[in-house]
């Protein structure tokens, strides 16, 4: 969460001709991919998955993961 944290995007977004104001954290898991990718192994290691089903797990929905909009 603090890698999500280091790399988030603060965009204020005001409504309503400025009557008020919304922020949004953007959070860009691409940049966190590395320290994902380490839980992803323990994980893999603690439920005994083949090195086949690590992989999936890593690269599932990989592209909705890291890349840009």
């Amino acid at each position: 969460m603090q890698s999500y944290d280091d790399h988030s995007h603060i965009q204020p977004n005001t409504r309503k001709g400025g009557e008020y104001c919304i922020v949004i954290k953007e959070i860009k898991p691409k940049y966190s991919k590395s320290i994902i990718d380490q839980i992803d192994d323990i994980f893999a290691e603690y439920y005994g998955f083949t090195e086949k089903e690590k992989e999936f797990i890593k690269t599932f929905d990989m592209k909705f993961r890291i890349e840009e909009e």
